[in-house]
C-alpha cells in the first residue's frame, strides 16, 4: 500500500513539472498512467527488489562462491577468505569480497554491514543459520551430505543459484562447458584409461587423505575414463585418512599428490623404508597436482581434470 501511495503521488509531481502551465495539467492516458505508476513502484521498492539491482548475496561456503564466480555473480563476503589462496587457488577472489570471518562462525557483525539480500550456506554450515536469518533470508544448498553424488549435486546447485541470480543462461552454459570438457578429455585419455591412480593428500610424516569414491575428485577421474586405485568408502565427503602403511594394499598405480604439501613431512615420508616399499612408489615416481578444493563445485572438479589431462600422459612418458 505504501508503494502505490509513493506511486501516485510520482505520477502526480511527473503531470505538474512537465505542464507549461501548472493550472492546466496535461492528459492523462492511461498508458502514462501504467508506465508512471512502474517507474514510481521500481524507484521505491526495496534494494532487493530491483530488477536493475543484482542480488548482494553473502557465501558461507567456498564451493558455492566458486560457482557464483563462474556465473559472473561474485559474493560480497566470504568466509575464511585468507584460506581461498591456499585451497581454491583458482578462480581467484575478487578483492571486493569481504572476509566475514570463520564459515562456522561468522562475524555479525559484518555482516550485517554487507547488506546482503540473500545469505547462502550448506549442511556444514547449517548451525549458524538462525543468527544469520535475523539480517537476510537464508538458503541451504547442499553439495555434500549422506545419500549425494557431490558432482551430481553440484549440478543442482549450479542450476539454483542461476536461478536465484537471474543467470539461468550462465548456468546452463557452464553445465554444457563442463559436459564439453569430460567427453574430450575422456577422448585424450583414452590411452591411459587402464591406469589406476592413487591421489593423495599429505597430512603429516605418517599419514595421508586418500580420495575414494564417491567423491568429487573420484567422479572427475571416472568422468575423464580413469581408475582410481583406492575402492574403499571415502563416505559422502569422499576421502579416507589412513596410516601410509594401508597404501601397501594398492597394487602399482601413478600417484599423484596434491598440494599444499609439508615439505618436511614429505621428506620424512619420501625417506621412509615403509613408504619406499610401497608397490605404487616402486611402480613409477610420485607426481604433484597443483591444489584443487577437494570439496568443490563443478568449478573444482574440472580443475582438477584439467590438471589430471597434463599429468597422466605426462607421467606415463
Amino acid at each position: 500500500m505504501k508503494h502505490e501511495l509513493l506511486a501516485q503521488d510520482f505520477v502526480f509531481m511527473h503531470r505538474l513539472s512537465s505542464s507549461p502551465d501548472p493550472f492546466r495539467l496535461p492528459p492523462l492516458t492511461r498508458r502514462s498512467v501504467l508506465g508512471l505508476a512502474a517507474a514510481a513502484t521500481a524507484a521505491f521498492a526495496p534494494r532487493g527488489a530491483r530488477a536493475d539491482l543484482p542480488l548482494r548475496i553473502v557465501s558461507t561456503d567456498y564451493a558455492l562462491a566458486e560457482t557464483l564466480i563462474a556465473l559472473d555473480h561474485p559474493p560480497v563476503g566470504l568466509g575464511d577468505v585468507p584460506g581461498w589462496a591456499e585451497w581454491v587457488v583458482a578462480p581467484p577472489l575478487p578483492p571486493a569480497t569481504v572476509d566475514i570471518g570463520a564459515s562456522l562462525d561468522p562475524n555479525l557483525e559484518v555482516v550485517a554491514s554487507l547488506k546482503p539480500d540473500l545469505i547462502l550456506t550448506t549442511d556444514y554450515t547449517s548451525g549458524v543459520e538462525p543468527q544469520l536469518s535475523r539480517i537476510a533470508p537464508v538458503e541451504r544448498i547442499t553439495l555434500y551430505a549422506p545419500g549425494l553424488v557431490p558432482i551430481d549435486a553440484a549440478r543442482g546447485a549450479t542450476l539454483r543459484l542461476g536461478a536465484l541470480t537471474g543467470r539461468e543462461a550462465q548456468a546452463r552454459a557452464l553445465l554444457a562447458r563442463t559436459d564439453a570438457f569430460w567427453q574430450a578429455g575422456r577422448a585424450a585419455l583414452a590411452p591411459y584409461a587402464q591406469t589406476p591412480l592413487l591421489v593423495l593428500s599429505l597430512m603429516d610424516n605418517r599419514h595421508v587423505r586418500v580420495y575414494a569414491p564417491v567423491g568429487l575428485l573420484d567422479s572427475a577421474m571416472r568422468k575423464l575414463g580413469l581408475v582410481n586405485a583406492w575402492t574403499g568408502d571415502g563416505g559422502f565427503w569422499g576421502f579416507e585418512t589412513v596410516g601410509i602403511e594401508r597404501l601397501s594394499e594398492v597394487g602399482p598405480a601413478q600417484i599423484f599428490l596434491l598440494e599444499n604439501v609439508q615439505e618436511d613431512a614429505w621428506e620424512a615420508i619420501r625417506q621412509s623404508t615403509l613408504w619406499q616399499a610401497l608397490p605404487a612408489v616402486r611402480h613409477r615416481p610420485v607426481r604433484r597436482l597443483p591444489s584443487v578444493l577437494m570439496f568443490g563445485s563443478l568449478v573444482a572438479a574440472q580443475r582438477f581434470g584439467e590438471a589430471l589431462l597434463t599429468a597422466v600422459p605426462e607421467a606415463a612418458s
